[in-house]
């Protein structure tokens, strides 16, 4: 059984984890005006999509910045996803204030959380979607999988887009 860490708890995710070549499964997920989103909304397009157990944990605010970042211009969309309310994820839109990233709620159904292998399932965080990483190219086939790491990799991350890395000057 994998793991998660929420609050500093070890959070159980006995799912299966989407691997690098599985296709994507589609989702119904609201934006933060109660709007659906679809993967299939955006076929054609590469994708970059996390999940986190809430926008408020430490940490998902800088990991998005960073992303978004390295996303800057180019023709990828960016989708962080969570159990959070639409309305927290304006707070967090605002927050980060990001022109690439979209924000999208799963906190309807479970599904997304089920057919992604996120969902954290006992304990007292049960319900929530586990940090993770998924990249997703033009045809909705995973091209880069990362579970439950708290070390993003933007080189790498930037490498599987075939982006280089600005660095600071």
């Amino acid at each position: 059984m994998r793991s998660a860490i929420v609050d500093g708890d070890s959070a159980p995710v006995d799912l299966p984890l989407l691997e690098v070549g599985d296709n994507a499964p589609d989702f119904a997920l609201l934006d933060s005006q109660f709007g659906e989103r679809s993967l299939a909304a955006s076929h054609g397009k590469r994708r970059v999509l996390i999940t986190a157990p809430s926008v408020d944990v430490d940490g998902i605010a800088a990991t998005t910045q960073a992303i978004s970042d390295l996303l800057d211009a180019a023709d990828i969309e960016f989708l962080v996803v969570s159990r959070d309310l639409p309305f927290t994820l304006r707070r967090f839109a605002a927050a980060v204030a990001s022109t690439n990233c979209q924000a999208l709620s799963a906190f309807r159904d479970d599904t997304f959380g089920r057919d992604y292998g996120v969902a954290i399932t006992d304990g007292r965080h049960s319900g929530l979607l586990a940090e993770s990483l998924f990249v997703i190219d033009e045809n909705e086939t995973l091209t880069h999988v990362q579970f439950a790491d708290p070390s993003l990799d933007l080189n790498a991350l930037g490498a599987s887009l075939g982006l280089n890395r600005r660095e600071d000057s």
